[in-house]
């Protein structure tokens, strides 16, 4: 829920301060006055940030748009993360520039919630950095470690023995088959050895089925 909150704010502060320049400026031209107010640099900076907060918001509750390309590799957490790093400089400045007026500290809160997004797009890279060594597993080989997941999915990465997992526990960006971003700290993380003997496991049942199938085609053809 953080993660929406952090959505809300980083988007809705500089929006909110915007309209209130762009309303100003209206009214100036109406009235036909020779000095008419400027959009400060911080502000155009916080509104391109918005942009891609946004973009990386759509991105990823549509992952199977047809005009997004590549649909199962998700771009949200990327966007997030630049987004969520524009909108923390932007604020910052206007921080510093609004420090003395009442609604500087709308800015801390804008500052706070693009971190937010920074953080959990940079964690999701970090995770997902070498794609080798992560998978989507199913909840039912997880139940079979002793690990509880509601959700019907969750993302493992190998690391030695070991199995680094991420269940999500409220919502997800992105195709749950392709690349899913579980913003952080919308999961339950842990690591997990007998996560690793269950795969080894399955994958010699798997293989050992399939031998047992060719032998089986084998004799029904000598048949």
């Amino acid at each position: 829920m953080t993660f929406m909150l952090a959505v809300i704010f980083a988007t809705m502060i500089p929006t909110y301060y915007a309209v209130k320049v762009f309303v100003k400026i209206a009214n100036a031209t109406q009235q036909g006055g020779e000095s008419t107010p400027g959009i400060s640099p911080y502000l155009m900076l916080a509104i391109i940030g918005c942009g891609f907060v946004c973009m990386g918001f759509l991105t990823g509750v549509l992952p199977s748009a047809s005009w997004r390309p590549g649909h199962d590799k998700n771009y949200s957490p990327i966007l997030f993360l630049i987004g969520g790093v524009v909108i923390f400089i932007a604020s910052v400045y206007a921080l510093f520039r609004n420090a003395k007026k009442p609604y500087g500290g709308a800015w801390v809160a804008s500052a706070l919630a693009g971190l937010h997004l920074a953080y959990s797009g940079a964690n999701h890279v970090a995770f997902w950095w070498d794609k080798e060594s992560v998978g989507i597993m199913a909840t039912e080989l997880a139940t079979q470690a002793g690990i509880e997941c509601k959700a019907s999915y969750l993302i493992v990465r190998k690391e030695g023995a070991a199995f680094n997992y991420r269940c999500p526990t409220t919502y997800q960006f992105g195709n749950p088959l392709g690349e899913p971003f579980i913003p952080w700290p919308a999961y339950q993380e842990g690591t997990s050895e007998k996560l690793v003997k269950v795969m080894q496991k399955l994958e010699s049942d798997v293989t050992a089925e399939m031998a047992a199938h060719k032998l089986e085609s084998a004799q029904d053809e000598k048949k």
